[in-house]
């Protein structure tokens, strides 16, 4: 999910009944939150994945009653596609049946809401997909005057605190977060792997597509019996490394 307003939110209408896609569409851009998002619509399944092939959907509102593929099927295909590192947009029910609530947020739901849903409560389902967009960002943002250096902002516990980047020995992708990973401890951000490596580049390289290593970490390279691994200071990780990163892994170790 990307981390700018709502108002800029990229929705996909998944729903079989049009006049149900246009009422949700009108309801939704009736918001203030919401009012310049831009809506597309599927009827089915097959058109909502070519729709989220293409990328930039930051908000699934999905009915479970879908021709052939349902909904919740939808959901799981979606994380079974799921490519380390990528995030899924946020996936939000629309349904006339409550029977599914539970399945539905098994499979990483946001929201589940009825049909029709009201403004009220339609409102605070986009305000907590505002939130969690803020904590994304909030997540990997820097904070350049920190006298230790720059720091990550993670949740311990439900409350925010900071990491210090020179403490961070690698990233991972884990199921719809990323792993940090320090000598002691470990905590889970909502921040992908391809904006940490975009943004902090200088100090970490990628040794896998699901791994950003920190440079300074790096200890040996070693050939197991299917492919190589990393081993990094302080800690007994083993981290799998990509054939075509080898080269550039055994340069920083040299």
């Amino acid at each position: 999910m990307r981390a700018d307003s709502t108002a800029a939110l990229n929705v996909l209408l998944v729903d079989a009944d049009a006049a149900s896609r246009r009422q949700l569409r009108r309801l939704l851009l009736t918001l203030p939150e919401a009012a310049r998002a831009r809506v597309d619509e599927a009827a089915d399944a097959q058109q909502a994945l070519h729709r989220l092939a293409a990328g930039d959907v930051d908000l699934l509102l999905l009915d479970t009653a879908l021709p052939g593929v349902d909904g919740l099927q939808l959901a799981a295909e979606l994380q079974r596609r799921r490519a380390p590192g990528r995030e899924l947009p946020a996936a939000v029910f629309v349904t006339a049946s409550a029977a599914h609530a539970l399945a539905a947020f098994e499979l990483g739901a946001l929201d589940y809401l009825l049909k029709p849903p009201s403004r009220a409560r339609l409102r605070r389902m986009v305000a907590r997909v505002a939130a969690l967009a803020a904590l994304a960002s909030a997540a990997a943002e820097p904070a350049p005057d920190a006298p230790g250096g720059p720091e990550l902002s993670v949740r311990e516990r439900g409350a925010l605190t900071r990491v210090a980047l020179a403490d961070v020995l690698y990233f991972s992708a884990d199921h719809k977060y990323t792993l940090l990973r320090t000598l002691h401890q470990r905590h889970l951000i909502d921040t992908a792997l391809d904006e940490l490596e975009r943004r902090h580049r200088e100090r970490f390289v990628r040794a896998h597509r699901a791994a950003l290593v920190a440079r300074d970490a790096l200890v040996a390279l070693h050939r197991a019996e299917r492919g190589w691994t990393l081993r990094l200071r302080g800690i007994d990780d083993v981290l799998p490394v990509a054939r075509r990163r080898l080269a550039a892994l055994r340069a920083l170790l040299r």
